[in-house]
């Protein structure tokens, strides 16, 4: 069974959760954030998401124009690329912020305290959206010595308010990932203290706060949890999703995506090369080199690669 995987593990550091929400524009000049500094974008320049960082990217000569001055522990974390929200903050500073960010504009959404943090999980085709957090420990060397937290939770932003799904709330387990179909929630959790890591898949109803979680699935494969037509998909043999049929590569959950409004499916592959596939008929529709990043907007899918622009 694939091991849960580091990154993430050594990102979730011990937090309180708050949920008292503020927005504020960010002005566009260099913007410093516990360690980072938001690019400034010339007239032809967008914002486009690259492996945990935000970069300035040039539509007009197709290429990453600028690079984050940030210290080596400060990511972004995104939604499935159809959305415009953010959470970013620092693995070891902490100060995690909730943005917006378009194109052209970010907005912050909600400021976290110095020692929270907080990451997406899910959301619905409504742009309700759903982040998970973790609760709070009284010793951080203890996390980061052992990788465990007293507590994590989901939360649910709707664009107004923030709610806790109270029942979520688990002792000394990590919530790794989920995702919404319908008004089911399902997450996956990973026991730190197992030796093997050992994820299980849960499920809870969103539209009740005190929803009692039910327990899908033990011993997964890996974190990764993809939808299609109401359908979802798991790994089901390491480094493969299968839908119907047709068996798709994956490597990991943050290097493949199903874009359900264009019937496609997306796998990065380890030379750089992002695959798209027709989901329905397993066919490959392209091959893209250099892939940085990717955004559906308006039933379009516009992927961004080193010297190209491709719009499907």
């Amino acid at each position: 069974m694939r091991t849960v995987k580091i990154f993430w593990i050594f990102c979730l550091l011990v937090a309180s959760l708050v949920v008292n929400s503020c927005t504020s524009h960010v002005s566009q000049d260099v913007q410093e954030t516990v360690g980072v500094r938001i690019p400034v974008l010339k007239a032809n320049e967008i914002y486009v998401f690259k492996n945990n960082d935000l970069i300035a990217y040039d539509v007009i000569t197709k290429r990453e124009t600028s690079f984050l001055d940030r210290n080596n522990q400060y990511f972004y974390y995104f939604f499935d690329g159809d959305s415009d929200f953010y959470t970013a903050g620092d693995s070891d500073e902490l100060g995690f912020v909730v943005y917006s960010i378009t194109k052209k504009e970010i907005t912050e959404i909600k400021k976290m305290h110095d020692n929270e943090y907080i990451f997406p999980l899910a959301r619905d085709a409504n742009s309700f959206l759903y982040f998970f957090a973790q609760g709070t420990t009284s010793d951080v060397m203890n996390y980061r010595e052992k990788g465990i937290m007293d507590e994590n939770v989901i939360v649910v932003y709707d664009g107004f308010t923030w709610r806790e799904l109270k029942n979520t709330r688990v002792d000394r387990h990590n919530i790794l990932t989920g995702k919404l179909i319908g008004k089911q929630l399902y997450y996956s959790v990973a026991n730190p203290l197992d030796a093997d890591s050992q994820i299980d898949l849960y499920c809870v109803d969103i539209s009740n706060d005190m929803a009692q979680p039910q327990l899908v699935r033990e011993n997964l494969l890996s974190d990764l949890l993809l939808s299609y037509k109401g359908q979802l998909l798991l790994e089901e043999k390491e480094g493969n999703i299968r839908y119907g049929d047709h068996v798709f590569p994956c490597l990991t959950s943050d290097f493949c995506w199903v874009v359900e409004s264009k019937g496609l499916f997306l796998s990065v592959m380890q030379d750089g090369t992002l695959k798209v596939f027709d989901i329905e008929t397993g066919d490959v529709v392209d091959n893209v080199p250099s892939f940085l990043s990717f955004r559906v907007k308006d039933e379009k899918l516009i992927v961004y690669c080193d010297g190209e622009m491709k719009e499907y």
